[in-house]
């Protein structure tokens, strides 16, 4: 009988769908490539897939491929994720922008006809109020789309706010009517976590505790934060937090990386 690579390296292996030790890609297309020295076309999507499809769980595609790719290439590239078991959504920037122009709805709308399957919303401070949320939601639902949710620090949103972490307590009052109404995952950006500093164990880790790790996806830094910071994120999410964790932003050459770093952490990590 021959040998088996299972036989000589054993590694866990976890079948799709997954709630925890998820890996999130993150897709730029050929529009944003240059600042980010990598992109995804359709001819470099099968072959990475064929490699990596295994280890995906979600990938975002910024908004630049929906706004300038032709839409049929657009579809091909969401089927090709699709038939590897990768669920695509739209990221927070998608939103936004379609909030600058007015024109959530029909972004919305345009996302279920594209066949994505989710979509993320970020917090916006107090600008959009509680039934217009809600009425996002419930479209979002009618068109078929998954709603994940973002925190990022107030910074983001309003120059006006000074640069500081928010704490489990007020990520929490911002995510509950998108948990409550059925969001798939809250996902903590990467410079709340940063600003958080010592903090991040206890605050976050109240987060763990209260809503389980499966719900929390925990966000690295893109490449032009810094070359190394990504790896830095991922060993200490790993470490505070466990080995199974969700964690995304992930560009193509980096997907690899993850799970040896998964397999040098502590599998409940220091909570």
């Amino acid at each position: 009988m021959p040998h088996t690579v299972d036989q000589i390296f054993p590694v866990p292996r976890f079948a799709k769908p997954r709630e925890l030790r998820q890996t999130w890609l993150k897709d730029v297309g050929y529009h944003e490539a240059p600042g980010y020295r990598e992109h995804l076309g359709l001819a470099e999507l099968a072959d990475f897939l064929e490699v990596a499809g295994a280890r995906l769980d979600y990938v975002k595609l910024l908004p630049a491929q929906v706004i300038n790719a032709p839409r049929a290439w657009l579809e091909r590239k969401i089927a090709t994720y699709h038939r590897n078991g990768v669920a695509t959504y739209l990221d927070h920037t998608y939103f936004l922008a379609a909030c600058h122009h007015g024109t959530v709805d029909p972004a919305i709308a345009l996302a279920g006809d594209l066949g994505v399957q989710a979509i993320e919303f970020m917090n916006t401070g107090s600008d959009l109020t509680p039934r217009r949320w809600q009425r996002w939601r419930s479209q979002a639902a009618e068109h078929g789309l998954q709603v994940i949710f973002e925190y990022h620090p107030p910074h983001h949103w309003d120059p006006a706010e000074p640069v500081r972490a928010s704490g489990a307590d007020k990520i929490l009052q911002c995510a509950a009517p998108f948990l409550d109404a059925g969001a798939v995952k809250l996902m903590i950006d990467h410079d709340e976590f940063d600003l958080l500093g010592d903090r991040a164990e206890v605050e976050l880790g109240q987060l763990v505790a209260r809503l389980g790790l499966e719900t929390l996806v925990f966000e690295v830094a893109s490449p032009k934060d810094g070359p190394d910071k990504w790896q830095r994120h991922l060993t200490d999410y790993f470490r505070l937090f466990g080995a199974d964790c969700n964690v995304a932003n992930l560009m193509p050459s980096q997907v690899l990386a993850v799970e040896p770093l998964r397999q040098a952490a502590p599998a409940e990590g220091k909570r």
